[in-house]
């Protein structure tokens, strides 16, 4: 089965706590639907039609279409401002690659990183607890949305989808935002190509002089009591991060069942550089991935991705109507995932 094709199987509820069966992971993403009822749709995928028509019909003001089909329960004002921010940051990516516009799906999860990260500057406190509330009503076989949670948000994007450049426009988002000042922006990948990839096209962005620090995961070990260090290559402990981090993880994951040792240490890696050396050190992470469906048939991943997932454009969302057509050739890096 294709890479993110798969839709992710609700982990059996906890028969203990008389929790109601939980749904497909796909029908569970809290931030997702949250912002779906934010913007006066119906449902995602109702959202996601809306801006897919505007865009078939080639006009890109995906704001105007929202404005226009439906009653945002936030204020216009906020809108205009966060779409003003989006087309900025594209605007400054554009000037480097010539020809460069977001697709409806990109805008729509640059989107939800404006809304999310103006929300918690503006007070976390009550945006976390607005997130909750909803929670309760609509999805209450999921565990309370913490303030830990609101300091992820993970993005689950298709091979071809674009991933990469969004990762540039929610690189520019974070910044512009200045929730901290990152000691430390750090690109996790799994391997080296894609670290060189990683490379090449923060350079095509025009944005290589960030100080985008981009290494492979396996090269990180945890120097807790008891941790194992790498046996092989270059090593280094995430201690050397005291933070606060901002952390862009590609495809930071082992894979869901048979693959349970390694994920965890690889999970262990990424919580320590979020989490700093203290707390006050507590950074900021963005996670990509076409897999998250897979994973989260590990019910701890099921209940953590469910909460932080914020933008859901896999595999059959991609390719139902042929829209993985044009992404793939007006705006995904070489090799984008």
């Amino acid at each position: 089965r294709a890479a993110g094709a798969g839709r992710g199987r609700a982990p059996a509820a906890r028969a203990a706590t008389g929790a109601a069966p939980r749904r497909p992971f796909v029908r569970s993403l809290l931030l997702v639907q949250h912002l779906a009822a934010l913007l006066g749709a119906r449902s995602h995928d109702a959202l996601l039609a809306t801006l897919a028509a505007r865009e078939a019909a080639g006009d890109g003001r995906w704001l105007d279409a929202l404005l226009h089909t439906g009653a945002p329960l936030l204020p216009r004002e906020d809108l205009e401002r966060y779409d003003a921010g989006i087309r900025r940051h594209e605007a400054r990516i554009g000037r480097a690659r010539r020809g460069f516009r977001l697709t409806h799906f990109q805008w729509l999860a640059a989107l939800a990183t404006e809304l999310h990260l103006d929300q918690l500057k503006r007070g976390a406190p009550a945006w976390v607890a607005r997130i909750d509330g909803w929670r309760a009503q609509h999805a209450d076989y999921l565990p309370p949305y913490t303030a830990a949670d609101a300091r992820k948000l993970a993005m689950f994007m298709a091979t071809g989808s674009g991933k990469t450049l969004l990762l540039h426009v929610n690189l520019l988002q974070f910044l512009d935002h200045g929730l901290f000042e990152p000691d430390n922006i750090v690109l996790l990948t799994p391997w080296e190509s894609l670290s060189r990839q990683h490379a090449a096209e923060l350079a095509a962005s025009g944005l290589d002089d960030l100080g985008v620090r981009i290494t492979e995961i396996t090269k990180l070990y945890v120097d807790a009591p008891g941790a194992r260090r790498p046996k092989k290559g270059v090593s280094e402990a995430t201690s050397r991060y005291e933070g606060p981090n901002l952390l862009l993880v590609d495809e930071g994951h082992k894979g869901g069942r048979g693959e349970a040792a390694g994920e965890k240490e690889w999970r262990a890696i990424r919580e320590a550089l979020a989490a700093g050396a203290t707390e006050d050190k507590a950074g900021f992470t963005f996670e990509y991935s076409a897999t998250f469906a897979q994973i989260a048939d590990e019910p701890s991943l099921y209940d953590e991705y469910a909460k932080c997932v914020a933008a859901d454009f896999g595999y059959a969302r991609l390719w139902r109507g042929g829209s993985g057509t044009d992404a793939r050739v007006v705006n995904t890096g070489v090799g984008d995932g």
